[in-house]
Formats: structure tokens, C-alpha cells, sequence
């Protein structure tokens, strides 16, 4: 099985389960995220927003590089922002492609794709991504 790594401002909401979900076969969704992996109020706000159907977790960003997951199902780690991405990946957490479907408009960004605006500093951190890691960047709103 696979799995799937996204980046989401929004990190967990009814697109991600009634579409990435369904579409690539998802039974679980980690969030790698340290505010968030120690926040309980948040975290019952987004396991409310989902299906009891797709198990949801939250972890840190080092608990989810050292979690042993499941062979038998495929998985979506999600981020919030691409800094976590960048401390994943330094901690040498393994990504092969990471999808960017939701970075709200914000001052100084420009749009990259239907979703997707970054500025310069999230620019040059997605370039790190591609030349210093080899991480296939990809920008999709929606699933195909």
C-alpha cells in the first residue's frame, strides 16, 4: 500500500475525506504537526469534522517519522505548512512527492495553482525540498 503526503492549511476538512480519500483509498490520516499533536481542543474539532470511517491521528513531526505504519492500508500524513515539511525532512523523514492543494492567498503571494499561493521564503523552502531532498513537488487542488 501507500502513502500519500500532503500539505493543507485547512489540514482536515470534508474535501480531504469525501475526495483525496475516497479517490486514493485512504483508512488513515496522520497529521504531523507539534502545536497541534499537543493541542486536545483542536484536535477533537477535526476528528468531529471527519467520518468515524478514516482512523485520524495526530502526531508530532518526529512521531511521524517514527511511526511503523500499517503495509495493509494506504495513508495520508498531512502538514499544515511546508515548514513542517522542511523539519520532516531534516529529521530524515523519507518523502518521494509531496502534494501542495491548500496554502491560503496571503500578502506577498502569488499564485502557483488553483489553491496553492506562496511567497518568496515558501518558494525558496519548496526549492530545498526538490535540490536538497529529491522530493517531487506537486501542486493539486483536487485529486484527479
Amino acid at each position: 500500500m501507500k502513502t500519500i503526503f500532503r500539505v493543507d492549511s485547512r489540514i482536515v476538512h470534508g474535501q480531504t475525506v469525501n475526495y483525496w480519500c475516497r479517490k486514493y483509498n485512504v483508512s488513515k490520516i496522520i497529521v504531523a504537526n507539534d502545536e497541534l499533536a499537543k493541542d486536545d481542543f483542536r484536535k477533537l474539532f477535526f476528528k468531529i469534522a471527519i467520518s468515524d470511517e478514516i482512523d485520524l491521528e495526530f502526531l508530532t513531526i518526529k512521531g511521524s517519522i517514527s511511526k511503523e505504519y500499517d503495509k495493509t492500508i494506504n495513508c495520508m500524513v498531512i502538514f499544515e505548512k511546508i515548514d513542517d515539511v522542511i523539519k520532516y525532512v531534516k529529521e530524515d523523514g523519507k518523502i518521494n512527492k509531496i502534494i501542495l492543494s491548500n496554502i491560503g492567498y496571503g500578502e506577498g503571494k502569488v499564485k502557483m495553482s488553483e489553491g496553492v499561493f506562496l511567497n518568496e521564503k515558501d518558494k525558496e523552502k519548496v526549492s530545498i525540498l526538490q535540490e536538497d531532498y529529491g522530493v517531487d513537488v506537486v501542486y493539486k487542488m483536487m485529486p484527479d
